[in-house]
């Protein structure tokens, strides 16, 4: 189990803050008579750049309506044409509310990333260090955005669509749109549906931080309107923002605290079980290298003749030790050395004659060879 811990970072913050005035944004527009929004709506401008091969092509959109502006070839190339379409375009940027740049869909990476929802107040974090799992790159290579689909109450688990481009390749295109002199709001992916363009709170932009708009003078009715209602309210729901985070941090430190918990219970058993297995394993080697009794004892039963036999067997640590009597000691030795099972052996004292039955008394050590 890995936990993660993330520090806040101003990119985290300024995440947030988008996510905040996105979901204020969407309850205003409910305040907003329905003739209302659609007559702002109906008078918004957008400035459109697609990238297709080496050609930057410009349009003008209102509502659904696409006006072909131009189209710029590779740079460098001046022409009386060029000089033509930026007029039009610082023309078309006076009353533009938005000025967007769509990427080809082959140009990007998308993943379907699950993660905990614990993980939501810091995605854009998590999903850095998730990159080089999910991606073929690390996070300072590429540019990324993320979707997050709707979670179900009670759910466990986010569905995060995760947005990447490689950074050699937008900050080529990004440095030619501003020797142009045009201000980008966001780059986005074209969508796969000829003109039709996915609404605000739904747009992944790839646009990295540094580089967009702070403050933009192209404000739509709209945009005046709602923000003479957010003054309006700001008052009366000031405190709900602060109450939610309060809450939602409260309930984090606890999740975090109850994995931090449950983490070290698991580690602590996963050192038991190491040590049980290491102990397992120790035992099952000694065995194994270790000569079967049984088959010691069958095999000296065996190779010695019947004229012998035995008053003492003793075996420790593969050496055995035997002793008794036999009517030729000497020839024991060479009987038990062609033996496979022993090795090295030799009498461990000197041979004496027994005056009552004739025969010989002998003690021989002989060393046995490991299993396997």
């Amino acid at each position: 189990m890995r936990l993660i811990s993330v520090i806040p970072t101003r990119a985290s913050f300024l995440d947030a803050a988008e996510r905040f005035f996105s979901w204020w944004g969407k309850e205003l527009r409910e305040l907003v008579p329905d003739g209302l929004v659609a007559k702002t709506t109906a008078i918004e401008a957008q400035l459109v750049i697609q990238w297709e091969g080496d050609d930057l092509i410009c349009y003008d959109v209102r509502g659904v309506d696409w006006r072909h502006l131009g189209q710029f070839p590779v740079p460098g190339t001046e022409s009386a044409e060029r000089h033509s379409i930026l007029a039009d375009l610082r023309e078309c940027l006076a009353h533009t509310t938005t000025v967007r740049l769509m990427l080809p869909q082959s140009h990007v990476l998308r993943r379907r990333v699950p993660l905990p929802v614990a993980a939501r107040e810091n995605l854009r974090e998590v999903l850095s260090f998730e990159m080089d799992r999910q991606t073929p790159f690390l996070a300072d290579q590429v540019y990324y955005d993320y979707r997050v689909s709707e979670v179900p109450p009670g759910a466990e688990e986010l569905s995060v669509e995760l947005v990447v481009v490689p950074r050699s390749a937008v900050d080529v295109l990004l440095d030619r749109v501003e020797s142009l002199g045009i201000p980008l709001d966001s780059v986005e992916v074209a969508p796969r549906d000829g003109n039709a363009l996915d609404g605000r709170n739904s747009r992944i932009n790839l646009l990295p931080m540094e580089r967009r708009t702070r403050f933009s003078p192209r404000l739509s009715l709209m945009n005046v309107t709602l923000a003479g209602l957010t003054a309006t309210l700001l008052l009366v729901a000031l405190s709900l923002p602060i109450v939610t985070i309060k809450s939602t941090e409260a309930r984090l430190e606890a999740e975090v605290s109850a994995m931090q918990e449950h983490a070290e219970q698991v580690l602590e058993l996963r050192e038991r079980l190491q040590s049980r297995v290491e102990e397992t394993v120790t035992l099952m080697r000694l065995k194994q290298s270790a000569p079967a009794v049984i088959g010691v004892l069958a095999e000296v039963a065996r190779i010695l003749p019947d004229s012998t036999w035995l008053s003492v067997l003793d075996l420790r640590q593969n050496v055995l030790q035997i002793r008794g009597q036999s009517a030729a000691s000497s020839d024991l030795i060479s009987v038990i050395e062609d033996s496979p099972t022993f090795h090295g052996v030799s009498f461990a004292s000197p041979v004496t004659q027994d005056p009552n039955t004739g025969n010989e008394r002998f003690e021989i050590r002989a060393n046995i060879a490991a299993r396997g």
